[in-house]
């Protein structure tokens, strides 16, 4: 009892003395380990060869460090940092007030934590949050209820092919930059500026729905995010619009696609009425993390109206991001169309013209339909793996060229060396069977083979997705931001 005694008295002197958050918090960890040192204690303490007087003892010390908990809880002041040149400290009286206007947009007061800042609509709600953030290194422990114990799939909505898909890319100018070699071992030696952008919106129910646009630019970026913005008004009023089912005896229980009218099957009264169709359209890029996010999402955020939810793998590079398009969301923000950014490289980890290898010339239908009046040899022509030369392309001005640049242009300092003979008489070849007049024209011909092989791949890989799935829940990859394995 001795050690407990001296152990009390200390942490009642220090109590006094506490200053700083971190001394607060280890000044609360030592006194739970006292009073569960001295709870322990009393509990044998209940055996008969204990006096009356070490439990009294023990239930007293444990009042004493209780109080003075409350007490230095009391003390506890927010206090918010002016960075003014100076910089200051302000007291902050009423957190809410502070911060409110920043969560929404109706000012409604909110009871704030002040340990780990979330907030609540009601102070109860707070109170029972505090009983378990109060308690350093625990767990809050949640149980289901009796009427919520089992665990069932309800996004059905997921298992319906997204019905619009954007595939996108877009092509760079490699500015050079000035030799920096001198201020430090590593340097930027290039900047990248996007000059040509362009997509494809994949319909999956109506073809005539589908299009290939592209820009060729400066101002290419902001014009593909005000494409995007009319595409999301055009598909708000696609989505509420409520077609009629052709209905059939065999059609019993009547479920049926909003879009198409066509007939999905038998279901549960609840469940037609629930089922909502998704209001987001994924808009494709391969490897959008590592490189094509950089150039869309500044004008993305910025351009038209609307919150930005950003899913971060780091600071600088995302896995996906969704803007939502706010003009479109009626009266209920929720209901509003998402564009949502997804990298196919996340669900199909390989370059795209090793995918393209992969697919039958019978499978590329979107660029088929693209190139309808190709000759077979022409279409297995633009198919094969083009090049480009990129470090060659260091200004707006190289794209008015006349002629193809030579082999030696398209070296590569990545990898140290240039193209291939094979690929530059593959470039030479498409140059001319294509009538080819400018270096700017074999750059959108370029670009949009690899957009339509993009959206064939990945179509495919749904296709695939769909047929492995047929016998368990059938859920669609472009409802998804990564693969199963990414």
């Amino acid at each position: 009892m001795e050690d407990y005694e001296r152990l009390e008295r200390e942490l009642l002197e220090h109590c006094g003395r506490v200053a700083t958050l971190d001394e607060c918090f280890a000044w609360l960890e030592r006194c739970n380990e006292c009073n569960e040192c001295i709870e322990s204690l009393e509990c044998r303490a209940k055996r008969p060869r204990l006096t009356v007087g070490h439990r009294q003892s023990a239930v007293a010390r444990i009042a004493r460090l209780e109080g003075a908990r409350t007490l230095l809880e009391q003390r506890h002041v927010n206090l918010l940092y002016v960075q003014d040149g100076d910089g200051h400290f302000v007291c902050i009286k009423h957190l809410s007030r502070l911060v409110s206007a920043q969560i929404n947009k109706y000012g409604h007061k909110k009871y704030f934590c002040d340990r780990c800042l979330h907030y609540f609509s009601s102070n109860e709600k707070l109170e029972r949050h505090s009983e378990d953030c109060q308690k350093l290194n625990t767990c809050a422990i949640r149980l289901p209820s009796t009427d919520d114990k089992w665990l069932e799939f309800r996004k059905y909505c997921r298992k319906e092919r997204a019905p619009f898909v954007v595939y996108a890319d877009l092509e760079c100018v490699l500015k050079k930059t000035e030799d920096a070699a001198a201020a430090g071992s590593s340097y930027a030696y290039q900047r990248h500026e996007a000059f040509s952008i362009a997509y494809y919106v994949h319909c999956s129910y109506d073809s005539a729905l589908s299009e290939y646009r592209c820009r060729r630019g400066n101002d290419c970026v902001s014009w593909f995010a005000s494409q995007l913005e009319a595409l999301a008004h055009r598909v708000k009023n696609i989505i509420t619009t409520n077609r009629p089912m052709d209905f059939t005896r065999d059609d019993w229980r009547r479920f049926h696609c909003h879009l198409t009218g066509r007939y999905r099957g038998p279901t549960h009264k609840g469940c037609n009425v629930n089922y909502k169709d998704s209001p987001y359209i994924p808009v494709v890029f391969h490897n959008l993390s590592g490189y094509d996010a950089h150039f869309v999402v500044q004008e993305i955020a910025t351009r038209f109206q609307g919150q930005v939810d950003l899913l971060p793998l780091t600071k600088e590079k995302y896995i996906s991001f969704t803007k939502h398009v706010k003009d479109t969301s009626d009266k209920d923000s929720r209901k509003s169309v998402k564009l949502r950014f997804i990298d196919s490289y996340k669900f199909l980890s390989a370059g795209l013209d090793k995918l393209a290898s992969y697919l039958d010339k019978d499978k590329l239908k979107i660029v088929r339909s693209e190139f309808l009046a190709l000759s077979d040899e022409d279409f297995d022509l633009l198919t094969r793996k083009g090049v480009f030369p990129y470090e060659y392309v260091d200004s707006v001005e190289r794209l008015n060229d006349t002629r193809l640049p030579p082999r030696e242009s398209f070296h590569s300092s990545l990898t140290g060396d240039t193209v291939s003979e094979s690929d530059y008489a593959h470039a030479e070849n498409v140059w001319q069977r294509f009538s080819v007049r400018t270096l700017g024209e074999y750059s959108d011909l370029y670009l949009k083979t690899d957009v339509l092989l993009l959206a064939d791949v990945f179509e495919n890989f749904r296709d695939s997705c769909e047929l492995r799935t047929r016998s368990r829940a059938l859920l669609h990859p472009a409802r998804f931001h990564v693969g199963r394995d990414a």
